[in-house]
């Protein structure tokens, strides 16, 4: 697909959604204000894994997966 096509489709489909965009901004909305915030996994943020001569440093940059959403303990979570 050459690089003009696929500018024609993009900006299509902006025009498209173009009329659509206050109904998404309102819906955005009201989930935001039903869900709320959720709350971060319990525990401690920091640890470390390995023995003493070779442990590992990690820095996890990121939202709902470095805070852990939907684990009960920082332990059990994906970072």
């Amino acid at each position: 697909m050459n690089l003009w096509l696929m500018q024609t489709i993009y900006i299509l489909s902006a025009l498209v959604i173009l009329p659509l965009a206050p109904f998404l901004y309102l819906q955005g909305r009201y989930v935001r204000r039903k869900v709320g915030l959720l709350p971060d996994a319990a525990g401690g943020k920091t640890g470390k894994f390995g023995d003493d001569e070779t442990f590992v440093k990690l820095l996890a940059i990121g939202e709902s997966t470095v805070v852990g959403l939907g684990a009960k303990t920082h332990e059990t979570a994906l970072a």
